[in-house]
């Protein structure tokens, strides 16, 4: 019990700490998001544990893009719907709320295989690597700290997550 009370805890702290960038963000003129050259499109490498693998992204709108992550690297497969909520755009790096649903297969000669459904959620900053040189290609990086719970017959994962990525947006 006292695990889901930290977990609980954490969310609601992560959820804290996002609401006021989210009223900045709305307070900033709209300047600041003209200057962002938006990119629709993106393909890359997602690693936010539990969910790692290939990635491929979508903005939906200015505030919302919908994510696929794709892991099939040994006995430990992944299967997961990302949506991100932008809170700040900027030209050069943006700052986002994430919630995360997906599919997790365990399978080894040793243990039967199982899978698990679970969830997470988090915050991360995005970095557009023309911000260091303009002759560069869009290559996006990003950050993230998050939590995350899914279950398995052997094993239960509730943690704090630590995630990267990195994109090339077209």
């Amino acid at each position: 019990m006292k695990k889901k009370t930290c977990l609980l805890a954490i969310f609601l702290l992560l959820l804290l700490c996002a609401y006021p960038a989210h009223l900045y963000a709305q307070a900033q003129d709209t300047t600041s998001q003209a200057q962002f050259e938006p990119t629709r499109f993106g393909a890359g490498f997602q690693s936010t544990w539990p969910a790692f693998g290939l990635s491929g992204m979508m903005d939906i709108t200015e505030t919302i893009t919908a994510q696929a992550v794709f892991g099939f690297f040994g006995s430990f497969t992944t299967v997961t719907g990302r949506g991100l909520y932008h809170f700040r755009r900027e030209e050069f790096w943006d700052m986002y709320g994430y919630g995360m649903l997906g599919l997790w297969r365990y399978n080894t000669r040793f243990i039967e295989a199982e899978n698990s459904l679970g969830i997470g959620a988090g915050a991360g900053i995005q970095y557009d690597w023309r911000a260091l040189d303009s002759n560069l290609p869009p290559i996006y990086w990003s950050i993230e700290l998050g939590i995350s719970y899914f279950s398995f017959e052997e094993f239960d994962f509730n943690f704090i997550t630590f995630g990267t990525g990195i994109h090339y947006r077209f």
